[in-house]
């Protein structure tokens, strides 16, 4: 019998189950594999059991706002609950950042699948589809006892299958999950997995024993932004770790992701208890025990390095599973107090976001946003710090730099607007469409100005390809990595969704619009004084800039203090001083020292900056 069949995309297995199941139907795909050779040989193979193959292209323009924000919240909800089963007991920092790991994965995992339903219930495709054949990285029987699987599936039949093959989604925010070892089963990557795990590692002979006060994980000190500057202002004897796992960036620099002969028995031991705690994981799916076991890799050599330097203080500026975890042991060490620092504005509250889920005894926030931000994402640190834009230090520098060029294009332009994007995907709120018509429109108004466009893009020019063709004069391409000097230097600068760049632009002063068609941005923004304006549509847009274009230059901007109530540039002074203070009140007891911090904090900069967790203090 003929029939209308959905597959995610075609490679060896899905043919497989549509050649033994579907034959004389019409199947329609809703991505392409990553081999285009093996896809169109798999298309000959099919059609000789009468299977009419086409392609339809899921994109985010087939959802409406409503339904996006819907499939973010259903797959949240999903993944919460499919995780009840095996969260750890939240009595320490380390469990809570397994727990977040499992719900993490469950999500990522999810996610491309509920897209996939919510696609087939709304769009509007003429054909009526009757099965739909989904690739799934997670045990069917979970998902089949799911309470959004159950609710979705009434009238269309589901079939889960397993594959080692690659979806080409380049374009898509939320890739398929795939194992380590993809180019295997399941059965052997997860072996190989194991063994990675358990035997890739650093050897030293000698291990250095020199005492560290202040531990900081950061970026490479060439970027823009970074907390590298506390290294070299500080008192304290601190060391950097840079992302690639060296410590230091001298001749004496070594990997902290290394252990000496004396350490290689405990560790193989401790990993062997992995192995046992973790092994519930497989039930779900190998990567995720992976993880899992990564994690607890890391736990044995932080706690081993913790020891060998007697680590007072560890600081967080970057984001990765390892500071994660850095963070989180030293936050369960009795002797030790754990500190993070966000760098992204962030757009609205969630859960499963590792930017608003931190396991530090205090986490160094922005401003006031952050805060409710944070604390309406159920974050797991001991408290906040409220200190500013932690990357303000290079303010007053881009400000001479913004300065001269200004004075350079003014020569040229009327008037100059600088241009925010960020990522995009086909399976989330902003795909590379939204960002051209977005562009286009701001350069169609800027022309009537006689006004430049400098477009400061985060992902690369490629989606941008045709419009710079078209636009010789009149748009200038900036790249550089957490630079403001030309915001700085503009009329008008306009950012999507809450845009870090554009945000930290408004708190000195620049007049800035951000553009959010999708609702991204959480509906408490225009509840505070002075919040950037939104606009929800490109005509709106182009209203509003219209506006802006014509205003008095000599009208002062309102700073939005709820983003940076202090736009100073000293941010890192602040946490520096806060450290401080707690590293000469160690001796006192963790908790003792915290408390001095957080009290000589709010005398000097007042009480609303300092916003303890109570829930989850721990004596």
């Amino acid at each position: 019998m003929e029939r209308n069949i959905i597959i995610d995309y075609l490679n060896i297995s899905s043919a497989f189950k549509i050649i033994m199941n579907e034959r004389s139907s019409n199947v329609t795909a809703l991505f392409r594999s990553q081999s285009k050779l093996k896809e169109l040989l798999l298309i000959k193979l099919i059609g000789l059991f009468r299977i009419n193959y086409t392609l339809t292209k899921m994109t985010s323009s087939n959802f409406s706002d409503t339904l996006a924000n819907d499939i973010f919240e259903r797959t949240k909800h999903s993944a919460q609950s499919m995780s009840e089963e095996y969260l750890l007991n939240s009595s320490s920092q380390i469990n809570n950042l397994l727990n977040f790991s499992l719900k993490s994965f469950l999500f990522h995992a999810l996610w491309r699948q509920i897209c996939i339903l919510e696609y087939v219930k709304n769009s509007k495709i003429d054909e009526k589809f009757e099965v739909i054949y989904i690739s799934s990285p997670i045990n069917d029987k979970l998902l089949m006892e799911s309470s959004y699987y159950k609710s979705i599936i009434k009238n269309l039949t589901v079939f889960h299958y397993k594959t080692s093959c690659i979806i080409d989604d380049h374009k898509y925010a939320f890739r398929r999950i795939q194992p380590k070892f993809k180019y295997f089963g399941k059965k052997i990557s997860t072996v190989f997995e194991i063994l990675y795990a358990l035997f890739f590692i650093n050897f030293k002979v000698r291990s250095s024993i020199e005492k560290i006060d202040l531990l900081i994980f950061s970026q490479f000190p060439e970027k823009w932004v970074g907390i590298d500057k506390i290294d070299k202002s500080t008192t304290l004897n601190s060391k950097i770790v840079y992302p690639d796992g060296m410590v230091g960036d001298d001749k004496n620099a070594f990997n902290i992701k290394s252990l000496n002969l004396k350490e290689f028995f405990l560790f193989y031991i401790y990993m062997l208890t992995g192995i046992a705690k973790f092994f519930w994981a497989l039930n779900i799916n190998s990567s995720l025990f992976y993880q899992l076991l990564i994690n607890h890799k890391f736990a044995f050599i932080l706690k081993s390095f913790y020891s060998k330097h007697n680590i007072r203080i560890v600081l967080s500026g970057y984001e990765s599973p390892f500071c994660h975890v850095a963070t989180a042991v030293a936050s369960d060490h009795k002797e030790m107090v754990s500190f993070d620092c966000l760098w992204s504005l962030c757009d609205r509250p969630i859960e499963l976001a590792s930017t608003q889920q931190r396991m530090s005894d205090r986490y160094f926030l922005w401003g006031k946003w952050h805060h409710d931000l944070m604390k309406a994402s159920n974050d797991k640190s001991g408290g906040h710090i409220i200190v500013g834009y932690v990357g303000d230090d290079l303010i007053p520098l881009m400000k001479t730099k913004a300065k001269k060029f200004r004075n350079f294009q003014l020569k040229k332009y009327n008037k100059i607007i600088t241009v925010f994007d960020s990522g995009s995907g086909e399976d989330c709120h902003f795909s590379e469409e939204i960002y051209i018509d977005y562009i286009k429109a701001i350069i169609h108004t800027a022309k009537k100005f006689n006004a430049l466009v400098v477009l400061k893009t985060k992902k690369g020019d490629h989606r941008y390809v045709d419009i710079i063709k078209s636009n010789d004069d009149g748009l200038l391409i900036h790249y550089e990595k957490g630079s403001l000097i030309a915001a700085l230097g503009s009329d008008i600068v306009i950012g999507v969704a809450s845009s870090s760049p554009g945000s930290i632009s408004a708190t000195h002063g620049a007049k800035t619009i951000l553009y959010d068609p999708n609702n991204q941005v959480w509906n408490k923004w225009e509840s505070y004084e002075n919040s950037c304006e939104i606009t929800r549509s490109i005509k709106d847009l182009k209203k509003m800039l219209l506006e802006y274009l014509s205003y008095d230059d000599s009208k002062e901007t309102s700073s939005p203090k709820f983003i940076d109530p202090f736009a100073d540039g000293k941010a890192q002074q602040r946490m520096e001083n806060y450290i401080h203070i707690v590293f000469h009140n160690l001796h006192l007891g963790k908790n003792e020292a915290l408390y001095l911090a957080d009290d000589n904090f709010k005398k000097a900069w007042g009480d609303d900056k300092v916003i303890l967790n109570k829930i989850k203090m721990r004596s």
